[in-house]
């Protein structure tokens, strides 16, 4: 049986999750130069292209009648926020919320078996470079470069090739989780507890999705998530559909009362993907786990955040809270949601 679970301390700057933005296209300029008699050239100051005339690529537009934008590098772009961050987050504690983002991202205790987590698919500049027990079988359920599962994937993959065989639909994708019913949290241990459900294509082995999991780098920029777009940029609290989904609702409580309410907060695609892993079978959950089972683990004290890792002493947002003997943080998730957000987004009476 192939596990080849990868996980380390968190040591790379992570990003928010309720955050997310796109990136900008990088475009050199030319210059003008003097003639050799020293004649000065004054060049002609065009206005910049519009979005439509770039889309357009004509030659006999662009650089005749309009001038390429020049972009910032990265490094001094403003990360974009959602407008109505401070509707949510307390004044002040944006940093404890990415403390916050970045510790869920890292912890392995997110999964029912406490051993995947959101940067197992992400940890190698961003993106998956596991080899052993990656590749899906595709739409026909049929592996056609390998015998079964569990196998390791080579540059010589016939699905890698190119041209693509038409006959071989198989998929480098990302290895998830055994397939399991769920049956119920085991506290105070991470680990849930579920029974066997092994099936075709993957039986005994861990299951793999059906694409690679995406890169995380600049993910502070990204306008849309996942491979296909589906996670929209307008986070509804609940799902990646965004404005799409009408029933998408969160708990609100107003100081008499706890109502459903719908929420969008604006450049925040890493949120709508977040969601998703924490309540997929395939990825990192039990069949069957309600995703509040999960957030009730998570929120016990007797699960410390980070506790099944050790984090580096230089951590660049981790380091004020790592604990002394180097494994997880100090104080519990529910301290630091306590601190990050304002109370009507956790403070009701009532339990669900």
């Amino acid at each position: 049986m192939s596990t080849q679970i990868q996980h380390t301390s968190a040591v790379v700057p992570g990003s928010m999750w309720q955050k997310s933005w796109y990136v900008l296209p990088a475009i050199l300029g030319l210059f003008l130069a003097g003639s050799v008699n020293l004649v000065q050239v004054q060049a002609q100051v065009l206005p910049e292209c519009t979005l439509e005339q770039l889309l357009a690529d004509d030659p006999g537009v662009i650089g005749v009648l309009c001038s390429v934008p020049v972009p910032l590098p990265l490094s001094e772009v403003p990360v974009p926020h959602p407008g109505n961050l401070n509707d949510f987050i307390k004044d002040g504690q944006e940093s404890l919320a990415i403390v916050l983002g970045k510790a869920f991202y890292w912890d392995m205790q997110a999964s029912s078996d406490a051993k995947v987590a959101c940067a197992t698919c992400h940890y190698h500049a961003g993106v998956d470079n596991r080899t052993v027990n990656t590749i899906h079988p595709g739409f026909n359920n049929s592996f056609d470069d390998i015998t079964g599962p569990g196998e390791t994937l080579t540059l010589g993959s016939q699905h890698m090739q190119f041209p693509e065989d038409p006959n071989n639909d198989d998929i480098t994708g990302s290895q998830g989780i055994l397939k399991r019913d769920w049956n119920a949290l085991a506290l105070p241990s991470a680990e849930e507890v579920g029974s066997d459900n092994f099936m075709l294509p993957f039986n005994e082995h861990r299951q793999v999705t059906g694409r690679q999991a995406m890169t995380n780098i600049n993910a502070a920029f990204y306008h849309r998530c996942f491979s296909d777009g589906a996670a929209v940029e307008d986070f509804n609290g609940v799902n990646p559909f965004g404005p799409a989904d009408p029933n998408a609702m969160v708990l609100n409580y107003d100081g008499s009362s706890t109502n459903q309410v719908q929420i969008s907060l604006d450049n925040s695609c890493l949120a709508s993907q977040a969601v998703s892993p924490f309540g997929s079978d395939v990825e990192m959950i039990y069949h069957a786990r309600a995703f509040v089972d999960g957030g009730k683990k998570l929120l016990d004290p007797a699960i410390k955040p980070l506790g099944l890792q050790e984090v580096h002493a230089e951590d660049s947002t981790l380091k004020p809270y790592r604990d002394l003997s180097g494994v997880g943080l100090v104080g519990t998730y529910q301290a630091m949601i306590e601190g990050a957000f304002k109370p009507e987004w956790w403070n009701s009476p009532s339990t669900y």
